[in-house]
């Protein structure tokens, strides 16, 4: 094998180290389905919101709800284009959705995918109080 070859071969390993887990995994897949996790953590803890149901519909995709509020918010990793959508229906209103992306620089984060702006867990945090927890406006 020529050095030119070689180098070739050492560079394309280079790059997708960068893309791919030692285990094979595409890093953004697996980004996401860590978001996920730690969002079902995070809302199902403890110090969660009281009475929220957090439903697994597979490793996907989540949904929370709350007795007697007929609302609901699924949040969906969707590996085919790598971005998070987070969907919000409250009854009788139409479906709010706002798509994220992964970012690596220059710090690593999930942004709004339309605009640039706004973080994952600020907007979460929003329309949990918009959609599941309107006492909590005042």
């Amino acid at each position: 094998m020529s050095e030119d070859a070689k180098n070739k071969l050492k560079a394309l390993a280079k790059q997708v180290r960068e893309k791919v887990a030692q285990n094979g995994h595409a890093l953004l897949n697996q980004r996401g389905l860590e978001l996920l996790d730690e969002m079902a953590k995070e809302l199902a803890s403890p110090d969660g919101m009281p009475g929220l149901r957090v439903l697994r519909d597979g490793t996907q995709r989540l949904r929370l709800q709350r007795p007697n509020r007929n609302a609901d918010i699924v949040i969906e990793w969707h590996r085919d284009v790598g971005l998070l959508s987070m969907t919000s229906e409250k009854h009788g209103e139409s479906k709010k959705t706002t798509r994220y992306v992964f970012e690596e620089q220059p710090k690593a984060r999930w942004r709004r995918f339309d605009d640039g702006g706004g973080d994952v867990w600020d907007d979460l945090t929003n329309v949990i109080v918009e959609v599941l927890y309107p006492e909590a406006t005042s």
